[in-house]
């Protein structure tokens, strides 16, 4: 039952906006409180029969029940101002009963706290339930001065109602530190989360060095690079093989050998480009030059043809690919301000798609200015000269696997 009451005061009900739920629950606490600490106090004035007081204090509590309730119904400045007249009135006639000794009037000190934490911008009305409550403080001392109080009680009771009103005070004081410390804990937390997560997709969708730039400020973000080398994949019958299984099937298995070919891009250090279709593109020395780019994507076009190979066989069918490789100077940048990519262009890029689109499956074909850059590392097979739409003919060789020994030489 206990777990029951505390999720009716603390969780919002439906009209209660989420940038509000913090003052909710702070103001269900509060109201609560003035409630219980009313009854406590009526059951005090009760024992030593100060019936005015225990009047007071009888009509109080409703006054704090329905501002519990317009609370939960959305309407915190309402019961706040109530309560604020409330505590006014309240301690005006304990100091007339009690004077000022009794100390209830350091309950007024919350109201210019508490009221700062009311949500919306309406300053004017927390100003001015502030000021009530501190010209209230300020008027029952100069009036305490002249005042002698109805009740003439013991100075050991009184005594005991300053400390538990300044104790009261006090603690409501700190259970607000307490509960906005941990409420901006919580929301740090989860502002570091939401940080973290926008930061893992930004970097998921472009290069970290990138990503930096875009976020220094404006700008166009635009580099020419000497030397790169650009993959082209392309997976061979992909069309036949959309026609034979269902939309969300088609997609699940590239989704499935893409991202494996994107564990082996971060493995190799290389950078992807982006997907079109069922073809993937990859750089290396981009955006961070590194002198050995030809040998780290052939490397990788190796690694992603077993890969490909591996989901073929637990297909049951053929599942290969075609790869292309050039390399030489690229323009790489961001451009668009929506869904904007990391892309590349320059004839080096065009070339690298050709040698894809003219390719072998199963092999990794390569230009000539790739082989150069591969130092004789790797047994290649010579295709001859080859016609690529927009650049005449060209050589083209087929890279085999990675020399033992290390002297050039044909397969």
């Amino acid at each position: 039952m206990l777990r029951t009451l505390l999720a009716y005061v603390l969780d919002p009900p439906p009209c209660i906006r989420p940038e509000e739920f913090r003052s909710y629950r702070l103001f269900s606490v509060g109201t609560l409180s003035g409630f219980l600490i009313h009854v406590f106090y009526s059951t005090l004035f009760a024992v030593y029969g100060v019936h005015e007081m225990l009047l007071a204090n009888t009509v109080s509590l409703p006054t704090y029940a329905l501002a519990f309730l317009l609370n939960r119904r959305g309407h915190p400045f309402v019961a706040m101002a109530m309560c604020t007249v409330e505590l006014c009135a309240h301690q005006i006639l304990a100091l007339r009963y009690l004077g000022w000794e009794a100390g209830f009037q350091y309950f007024l000190l919350l109201v210019p706290v508490v009221v700062f934490y009311l949500p919306g911008s309406r300053n004017w009305a927390k100003l001015a339930m502030a000021a009530l409550a501190v010209g209230t403080f300020f008027g029952l001392k100069a009036w305490s001065m002249q005042l002698a109080p109805v009740y003439t009680v013991d100075p050991a009771v009184l005594s005991a109602a300053t400390y538990m009103a300044i104790v009261g005070t006090l603690g409501l004081l700190a259970f607000l530190a307490h509960f906005y410390n941990r409420a901006a804990e919580t929301a740090e937390q989860k502002l570091r989360e939401e940080y973290n997560r926008a930061e893992d997709l930004l970097h998921n969708i472009l290069p970290v060095p990138i990503a930096r730039r875009l976020k220094d400020g404006p700008g166009t973000i635009a580099d020419g690079f000497s030397d790169a080398s650009v993959l082209f994949a392309d997976i061979v019958g992909f069309t036949g093989l959309s026609e034979k299984v269902s939309p969300q099937r088609l997609v699940a298995l590239l989704n499935e050998l893409f991202s494996e070919f994107d564990d082996l891009v971060v493995r190799r250090g290389l950078e992807k480009i982006k997907t079109i279709g069922d073809a993937y593109m990859v750089a290396a020395g981009i955006p961070e030059p590194r002198p050995d780019h030809a040998e780290a994507i052939v490397e990788l076009a190796f690694d992603m043809l077993e890969a490909a190979a591996r989901h073929g066989d637990r297909l049951g069918c053929p599942f290969n690919m075609r790869v292309g490789v050039n390399s030489g100077p690229v323009v790489a940048g961001v451009i668009g301000r929506r869904k904007f990519i990391y892309d590349l262009w320059g004839d080096s890029v065009n070339t690298a798609a050709r040698m894809e689109s003219h390719g072998i499956p199963g092999a990794v074909q390569v230009s000539q200015e790739t082989l150069d850059r591969l130092g004789g590392r790797y047994l290649f097979e010579a295709r001859g000269e080859i016609s690529i739409k927009g650049k005449g003919t060209m050589p083209v060789y087929l890279v085999k696997a990675r020399r033992k020994d290390g002297a050039p030489g044909q397969a």
